[in-house]
């Protein structure tokens, strides 16, 4: 674990394609993370990275207990770099498996992010339908926070 300034980073597995060669020939690898992050006492904040579903979100949600989940809703359709892949598609989750995922960590809150469009996509409606089943089905309330370019949620520290 990190503390940077008093807020604390854990990093967690990541199951994401980990190299990418720009237009250019530069060629990135490195390992795939996610993070769990404490900046408050009470609130733990999961940031999927770009981690495809796998079973193991069972295990960060029974050992870190976020609360809050930074989860992407989408596979992209645009890439500003090639995989050096014919016919590339991404790891990153669909709706049904985002929601799936919310549904495995026990978050309280879900912000969806990740999807192509600042106005309100499709995928992110079917995440938030998928969630609304999921939820009912398990009698779970993962609540979920749809922002906006600018917005903010804030949620309080418990003492």
């Amino acid at each position: 674990m990190l503390d940077v300034t008093g807020i604390k980073v854990r990093s967690v597995e990541s199951r994401h394609h980990s190299s990418i060669t720009e237009p250019d020939g530069t060629y990135y690898s490195g390992q795939p993370m996610g993070f769990i992050i404490y900046p408050d006492k009470g609130i733990r904040i999961y940031h999927a990275g770009d981690t495809a579903l796998f079973s193991d979100l069972k295990l960060i949600g029974q050992l870190y207990h976020p609360n809050v989940g930074l989860i992407h809703v989408t596979n992209p359709t645009v890439h500003l770099a090639t995989h050096n892949l014919p016919n590339y598609l991404t790891g990153e989750m669909s709706p049904d498996e985002a929601a799936l995922a919310a549904h495995w960590l026990r978050l309280e809150y879900v912000i969806p992010m990740h999807f192509d469009t600042t106005e309100e996509s499709a995928d992110v409606r079917d995440f938030l339908a998928r969630l609304t089943k999921i939820n009912s089905d398990n009698k779970l309330e993962v609540k979920p926070i749809v922002l906006r370019p600018g917005e903010t949620f804030q949620l309080e520290g418990k003492e």
